[in-house]
């Protein structure tokens, strides 16, 4: 919007003194004209002629005062309404488009709400195919393997070591599926709850070499509805992948909180830690990915998730809800 006034304008800044100087003129020249005049004039009473002194003032004055202050005025209150009114319609402009960009805000909550329901449906349904089909047929195969290696000749001891490694190799493969599965979709956070979940988590993260777990869970299962459960398992899952992968901690720990109506978890490990505002500026790349996810999958429980970390001080993972 451009300024109603400049003061660089030397129009501006010598208005008021030009209208000094031809009011003070003005005002001398009536009153010479005045008293040039009354001399020649048959005596008056004084108060006909303070009352001619004025008028003939106003008279003179008027067409000053109206060209070198009210006109000015005018004109600035003219530009003064249309800045208003301009103002008033770009106020409205962005306050429609701040409702705009909230409804698209919420849209995109729900369509990730949306993405990330049909992906926990996604994996129940593949976690169960990999038990129920891949997991059976593993199995299968591995009972006739076993059924050859028991079958064959004393002498064969060549072809019985070839088949005890592929029943190791086989062995291995099985016991991938099945971790492979669990990680999909933790069977055991259907069948016995959340606090035995989070358990079984950090038990397992806790026998990486080098690795050592501690918890903190009291009984979560009757405060969080079944789906709330799977989503916090979900974060508290990243979290613990998180800090595996790359934080090179040699201690875990979990501890989960009741106060008042809000629950605490918090994620903690000794590693090497990080700036988080560098991966808040990196969302694109994966781990600027798994904690953008972690952070809606919060937002879907009405909670926050907050990381704190710093380099070569661990990082503190808390979510509350």
């Amino acid at each position: 919007m451009p300024p109603l006034t400049d003061a660089r304008d030397p129009s501006s800044t010598q208005a008021p003194l030009r209208l000094l100087l031809l009011t003070a003129a003005t005002i001398f020249v009536v009153e010479l004209l005045v008293m040039l005049l009354l001399p020649l004039l048959p005596p008056l009473d004084p108060a006909w002629v303070a009352l001619a002194d004025a008028l003939t003032l106003l008279v003179l004055l008027f067409p000053v005062l109206f060209m070198f202050f009210l006109r000015p005025m005018q004109r600035q209150v003219r530009a003064l309404v249309d800045a208003r009114a301009r103002l008033q319609g770009e106020i409205q402009e962005r306050r429609a488009a701040e409702a705009a960009l909230r409804e698209s805000e919420r849209q995109l909550h729900l369509l990730s709400a949306g993405l990330m329901t049909s992906q926990e449906s996604e994996r129940r349904q593949v976690s169960r195919q990999l038990h129920e089909d891949l997991g059976q047929v593993l199995a299968m195969a591995r009972l006739r393997l076993d059924a050859l290696v028991h079958g064959l000749p004393d002498g064969a001891q060549k072809l019985r070591g070839e088949l005890e490694g592929s029943l190791g190799h086989l062995d291995q493969v099985i016991s991938g599926v099945r971790r492979l599965s669990h990680d999909l979709n933790p069977a055991i956070l259907d069948e016995l709850g959340l606090s035995a979940a989070l358990q079984r988590l950090f038990t397992t993260a806790g026998e990486h070499p080098g690795v050592s777990a501690s918890l903190e869970v009291a009984d979560l299962d009757d405060l969080l509805t079944r789906e709330s459960q799977r989503v916090v398992f979900r974060i508290l899952q990243e979290a613990l992948a998180n800090a595996l992968e790359h934080s090179g901690a040699t201690h875990l720990g979990l501890a989960v909180r009741r106060r008042d109506h809000r629950l605490t978890f918090e994620v903690a490990d000794d590693g090497r830690g990080f700036d988080p505002r560098a991966i808040q500026g990196a969302e694109r790349e994966p781990a600027g990915l798994g904690l953008a996810t972690m952070r809606e999958r919060a937002r879907m429980l009405g909670g926050n998730l907050d990381i704190d970390s710093r380099p070569g001080q661990g990082t503190r993972v808390t979510l509350s809800i």
